[in-house]
């Protein structure tokens, strides 16, 4: 997945061409639930790049203290207040039920009624979903993801940790990654060096990238833009899409910026990698 023309042919971009009459948010509502008293701005970077990658409206759903900085780091965010993600499912399932699609799990941390309840707010809807960081559990087998879409982003370790361990060549991993896929009834996105994409299915390999993008808050912001292209399309489709982008996003930031560029610097490639490279 490293030519450019060949990734962009197989994408059909023309379904994030955004029509002439379009009306707000016929383009994506990407709900956010993350956050919490130890990652405060971890929803902010997820929002940034549901934004960066062309989505109408992004809603914040999450602490005080995550939505105060979600408030002030984009005038763009729409925001709800639900205290702690601790048995409140009713009151999290009604704020996002006019979402598109959803990101779950950036900065959540692993404290056990926070993840009761978020699992408890996936089985409660049908929104399509990315699911990444510390709500990548194997408790996600318990849930019945038949014909949802669904995407799961984990790092090496994380896969390690809800799958079993990487080792070998880049074959055998791929095959694992499709297994994995197929047991949790999803899309995984094998973030690394060269990111392995399934769908239990197809396997793809995205070779593009750079070493500097893994600095904190890359894969936050790759969850964002995967959860903007799952709005209108299938999980492997706007996974491979997103890891490309960014990928070339990074490459591009570096060249500009140097080894020091910020996530709102690489947030800001996407948005033109998409204008320049996919005619938009």
């Amino acid at each position: 997945m490293r030519d450019e023309k060949s990734v962009v042919d197989w994408m059909d971009k023309s379904f994030i061409q955004r029509k002439e009459d379009s009306a707000k948010g016929e383009n994506g509502i990407i709900g956010v639930l993350g956050g919490s008293n130890k990652y405060m701005s971890t929803p902010s970077i997820v929002g940034l790049g549901a934004l960066r990658t062309g989505a109408d409206l992004v809603k914040i759903v999450s602490n005080e203290k995550s939505v105060e900085i979600a408030c002030n780091h984009k005038k763009d965010f729409l925001t709800a207040r639900v205290g702690e993600f601790d048995d409140n499912v009713e009151e999290i399932v009604e704020e996002v039920s006019t979402c598109t699609s959803l990101v779950v799990g950036n900065g959540t941390t692993k404290d056990p009624k926070t993840v009761e309840t978020l699992l408890e707010v996936l089985s409660s809807t049908d929104i399509p979903v990315v699911i990444d960081a510390d709500m990548l559990t194997t408790r996600l087998k318990e849930l019945d993801f038949k014909g949802r879409k669904v995407v799961l982003t984990p790092h090496l370790k994380e896969f390690e940790r809800i799958y079993e361990e990487v080792e070998g060549d880049l074959a055998a991993i791929k095959e694992k990654v499709k297994k994995a896929a197929r047991v949790y009834q999803s899309t995984i996105v094998l973030k690394g060096e060269k990111d392995v994409i399934s769908d239990g299915e197809t396997v793809f390999v995205n070779e593009t990238g750079c070493p500097y993008l893994s600095k904190g808050g890359t894969g936050d912001l790759l969850a964002g833009m995967i959860a903007r292209f799952l709005s209108e399309t299938k999980g492997l489709k706007a996974s491979c899409l997103s890891t490309y982008i960014l990928g070339i996003s990074g490459e591009k930031a570096f060249d500009d910026v140097g080894p020091g560029f910020s996530i709102e610097e690489l947030g800001k490639k996407v948005s033109l990698v998409l204008k320049e490279d996919f005619d938009l």
